[in-house]
């Protein structure tokens, strides 16, 4: 369940938050172009090279002098929220690394939202489920509620689900994804390179026992994507060490492949108290 208490927390922080921007791409820029767009901006007069599609006609019948329009264009970022909803992120109960994730996520939308940012906030696991669309007027609040009826279960396709969601970022932008990054190394490289102009953000929601595997003796693991897919064995302290050297391989090979596209790695353990994580998670981005 997500802690309703942890926004007022965020409000009492609300002053360091603000001095900041979120993203070192973040800010209000406009462009002046002819064209469409969204805002006009005014008439210019036509010289060789301008587009002979963009004169006014109108102005023209009455001047018989040639002017294009011309419009401001908004290029302010949007902030892309992506919560990864599959099976394995169930793992923990009531202190989900689903719910826990889903806080960072609404975290970073509910102070987005305040700097009046455009944010699309979205779940995943085989397909995209969008909560709020940039052009929404939900508050954060509306989003708790809905994440808090909503079950992380079923199979992930992460692949074909970034796949999907590309189309949705139509510019430059911010992307955060969260997720506890259990996909194969081929799959992450896929999607760096289909989101090289944005901003992205990976974050790893671990559970402990992920972390540390305290399990002991016989053992019974079951695929919390795949019940039918099931595995007995001995966890000894062999198994244990090797279970965190191929851990730490993996995080690594994540670090390089983030670094290598300019993409921002974030480790969050759900030990971690909220504010603490969400304070980690902020100074990342600037």
């Amino acid at each position: 369940m997500i802690d309703p208490e942890f926004f007022s927390r965020l409000d009492a922080m609300s002053i360091q938050f603000k001095r900041h921007t979120l993203g070192k791409y973040q800010g209000e820029q406009k462009t002046v172009y002819a064209g469409d767009g969204l805002t006009f901006k005014d008439f210019a007069p036509y010289t060789v090279g301008d587009d002979f599609r963009r004169i006014d006609w109108r102005i023209f019948a009455r001047t018989k002098e040639l002017f294009i329009r011309r419009y401001e264009e908004d290029r302010n970022l949007t902030i892309h929220i992506l919560l990864d909803a599959s099976g394995s992120m169930a793992y923990g109960g009531k202190g989900s690394k689903f719910s826990y994730a889903a806080m960072m996520g609404l975290g970073l939308a509910y102070i987005a939202q305040k700097r009046h940012d455009r944010i699309e906030l979205s779940t995943f696991s085989d397909k995209i489920l969008p909560l709020k669309s940039q052009n929404e007027n939900i508050n954060v609040q509306t989003l708790v509620k809905k994440l808090n009826k909503m079950h992380a279960k079923g199979m992930t396709n992460f692949e074909d689900a970034m796949k999907q969601y590309h189309k949705r970022v139509k510019t430059k932008s911010l992307l955060f994804i969260f997720s506890d990054v259990l996909y194969p190394l081929e799959t992450l490289s896929k999607l760096l390179e289909r989101y090289q102009r944005s901003q992205l953000f990976l974050v790893q929601v671990l559970h402990k026992d992920e972390v540390e595997l305290p399990f002991k003796g016989e053992m019974k693991f079951v695929d919390p994507e795949n019940e039918d897919n099931q595995i007995k064995t001995y966890v000894s302290k062999r198994m244990r060490s090797i279970y965190n050297d191929s851990l730490h391989e993996h995080v690594e090979s994540i670090k390089d492949a983030c670094k290598g596209r300019k993409a921002r790695f974030i480790q969050l353990d759900t030990r971690d108290g909220a504010l603490a994580s969400f304070i980690k998670l902020w100074n990342v981005t600037q």
